[in-house]
């Protein structure tokens, strides 16, 4: 990296607080695997940028760190991140939690402060997981009038075919038995 000192001076923070994070489990580790045990504990990418970027005096954008891994992983960087982030949401969820428990209800500010942060971490974690934490979708009808109704009826009943002999009752013709003709008007 002898055109970019700036990225060098990133890659080399990061790997430094690789290191200090993790100390002899970090030699085999790659910086997406850091990264993505970083995001597993309810860090975000930018969060651990910021970071980087902090600690390594550098002027850069926090897309730094995003963009490294993806030129340097491809493809498996986002399978990686995305699956960090969906076993993460675990972490946020229990994070939101905590943060609303220590909350200073005496102080109003403080405590709608501490609400925001919660509802953040939550709609990460229904962001990331809305499997487990997400809103499950409804079935809802709406009916706007009888008329709308009237004409859907309408509607099926000339995209149906007209059966005979008793497959479908629902849609069968009534008998010359019931008082009505079964002939058809041409």
């Amino acid at each position: 990296m002898t055109g970019r000192p700036k990225l060098a001076a990133f890659l080399s923070e990061l790997e430094r607080q690789k290191q200090a994070q993790y100390e002899a489990d970090a030699d085999g580790m790659s910086h997406l695997e850091y990264v993505a045990l970083c995001v597993e504990a309810g860090d975000t990418i930018v969060g651990i940028a910021k970071r980087v970027i902090d600690g390594a005096n550098v002027e850069l954008y926090p897309t730094v760190l995003s963009t490294y891994l993806y030129k340097t992983f491809g493809d498996e960087a986002g399978v990686r991140l995305k699956a960090a982030r969906v076993r993460g949401s675990h972490a946020l969820v229990e994070e939101g939690a905590l943060i609303i428990e220590e909350a200073s209800t005496v102080d109003r500010e403080h405590l709608k402060h501490a609400e925001m942060r919660a509802e953040n971490r939550n709609f990460r974690a229904r962001s990331y997981n809305p499997a487990e934490y997400g809103q499950q979708p409804q079935n809802t009808f709406h009916i706007l009038s009888t008329g709308d109704l009237h004409l859907t009826a309408l509607q099926r009943d000339a995209v149906l075919p007209a059966r005979i002999d008793g497959e479908d009752p629902t849609l069968r013709l009534p008998s010359n038995s019931e008082g009505q003709s079964r002939e058809r008007v041409a």
